[in-house]
């Protein structure tokens, strides 16, 4: 597809897309990401190959990450914490 672009880097938005297992958290990827195992240069080889040849997957995994983006604001964040302690209190109020 020609969208890595040989000069020893990756492209940003493909970037985006490649997460190392062994450093992010499954929640934090979702399906926004690619997971692959962080010290197997078979699999990091196959999943760089998969973005720049899969256009679905591509597609899919560039229109999500703004998505999961969106989750992990700071409004977003609050809203949960506001209501894990709403939770907590009420459990403990009983």
């Amino acid at each position: 597809m020609g969208r890595i672009v040989f000069i020893n880097y990756l492209p940003e938005r493909t970037l985006f897309a490649l997460i190392r297992q062994a450093r992010v958290l499954p929640e934090v990827g979702r399906d926004a990401s690619l997971r692959t195992k962080a010290y197997d240069i078979e699999a990091i080889t196959n999943s760089i190959h998969s973005l720049d040849q899969d256009t679905a997957l591509y597609e899919h995994l560039n229109a999500a990450v703004y998505h999961q983006a969106a989750r992990l604001n700071m409004p977003s964040y609050q809203m949960r914490v506001s209501e894990m302690y709403r939770t907590i209190l009420s459990c403990a109020q009983n």
